[in-house]
């Protein structure tokens, strides 16, 4: 694993993290939005600290040490991409267009058909920032 293309990898999951947050804060903003909302966005904002954090352990490690340790580092974060790509699909299929709702109530109803998968995947993502720390810790053991 190359240092360099896996910290790209790494912004661009980040990337996909704040999309979706910003998706879920609009929802958030209508009045008689579930509450449920916030949490998720605090999670998605959780986990793009997390791999903030990555990229800076990333780049003090030398590039044997992650080539040997780093492939469930590696993997688990492209689980966790695959995972936030999820998210955006959902909120950004055309039923949604989170940019073009008028009220509360097509948020609501946005979120109502939606919400079972995204709590899956985010139930998914949680397990993730725990293994994405375990990997962790083992590359800087």
């Amino acid at each position: 694993m190359d240092p360099l293309s896996f910290t790209s990898s790494l912004f661009a999951v980040i990337g996909g993290a704040q999309a979706g947050a910003k998706a879920l804060k609009k929802l958030a903003t209508y009045r008689h939005a579930p509450q449920e909302i916030g949490a998720l966005v605090a999670e998605l904002e959780r986990f793009e600290l997390l791999l903030q954090q990555t990229i800076t352990l990333v780049e003090e490690i030398d590039d044997a040490t992650l080539k040997a340790r780093g492939q469930i580092l590696a993997q688990e974060v492209e689980k966790a991409s695959d995972k936030i790509e999820e998210i955006n699909r959902l909120l950004s299929a055309p039923h949604a267009l989170i940019s073009k709702l008028k009220d509360g109530t097509q948020a609501r109803a946005i979120w109502m058909q939606n919400k079972g998968k995204i709590r899956t995947i985010l139930g998914d993502l949680k397990d993730a920032w725990v293994t994405i720390n375990y990997a962790l810790g083992v590359l800087t053991a």
